[in-house]
């Protein structure tokens, strides 16, 4: 292989899902870089958290009054030009 895995090809596999899919050799040579670079052990560690985050969030739906209310809102921001104009 003669591109090493550094920081930014580590970041790329595990921010795109790849990292459990990457070949044996890929998948050897990103595990060595994990163990050995904090940054990209917390990286993961953070990915993990937003996905969990994602999770919990998806698992729970918004009340439809609050959907309603929202839209209500929206509809009023669009219609007074959107912020356009600055100050609003």
């Amino acid at each position: 292989m003669s591109v090493p895995f550094n920081c930014r090809r580590v970041a790329l596999l595990l921010s795109r899902g790849e990292f459990e899919i990457a070949g044996w050799l890929s998948g050897m040579l990103a595990r060595a870089h994990l163990a050995l670079c904090p940054h990209c052990r917390r990286y993961r560690m953070q990915l993990d958290l937003i996905g969990v985050a994602v999770r919990l969030r998806r698992a729970r739906r918004a009340a439809p009054e609050r959907i309603e209310a929202l839209q209500q809102r929206l509809v009023r921001f669009l219609a007074g030009g959107g912020g356009q104009g600055g100050g609003t």
